[in-house]
């Protein structure tokens, strides 16, 4: 007996800026029949939050790759972050490299340094993009960094994946994580730990392959 469902966002329910109207129906009858729904992503929860509510389910969901676990009571079941000491020295990696980086943060908030362009990491939230000149100190302060995401051709995003497991052994966990449709090819995401949820279910195995696949 199938009890609880849990899927992936990003190229499994969301599929060419939407969700589709058969997986809509899908998920609402498996949730009518009793079974629980759940969303696993290396999304903000305020973004899971937003899907939850396309599908007019309430969602157990799964953030930042594990970062953040809530019920579908919204009960917080567990939530991990960089410590102060490794955040700054992975904002000093992160702001002294090439790339445009972003930082997901234990308030739930994504922020991006100032940069000249930034409609295109905009683009890809489903929740608002801050933008901070001061991270240190936002990090001094108490809110502390859970997922830095970096994006760039897939090249340097693997030597980039290399370069950071190397430099930090044993502190984090280095992915790709993403294809940027709109032109940056994959983003690896820094994280604390991996997820805590790896049940996952979709009617479409065909979506999940290549860099679609997700954190199992």
């Amino acid at each position: 007996m199938i009890r609880l469902i849990v899927s992936d966002v990003d190229g499994t329910l969301w599929i060419d800026d939407a969700i589709r109207e058969n997986d809509v129906a899908a998920l609402r009858q498996a949730h009518q029949q009793g079974i629980e729904i759940g969303l696993a992503s290396g999304r903000m929860d305020p973004e899971l939050q937003e899907v939850a509510k396309r599908l007019d389910i309430p969602c157990h969901r799964v953030s930042q790759n594990g970062s953040f676990v809530y019920d579908h009571n919204e009960r917080l079941l567990a939530s991990a972050s960089f410590d102060l000491t490794l955040a700054r020295q992975l904002l000093s990696f992160a702001a002294n490299g090439s790339l445009p980086y972003t930082v997901s943060c234990t308030d739930n908030q994504i922020y991006i340094p100032p940069l000249k362009s930034t409609q295109a990491l905009r683009d890809r939230m489903f929740m608002p993009v801050r933008e901070c000149a001061e991270m240190e100190r936002l990090f001094e302060q108490g809110t502390l960094p859970c997922k830095f995401g970096f994006f760039g051709d897939l090249d340097t995003l693997h030597k980039l994946r290399t370069h950071l497991l190397e430099r930090f052994p044993n502190a984090l966990h280095a992915v790709i994580a993403d294809r940027d449709l709109s032109g940056c090819d994959s983003r690896p995401c820094v994280k604390r730990r991996r997820p805590t949820l790896a049940d996952r279910a979709s009617q479409h195995p065909k979506r999940r392959n290549g860099l679609h696949r997700r954190f199992v």
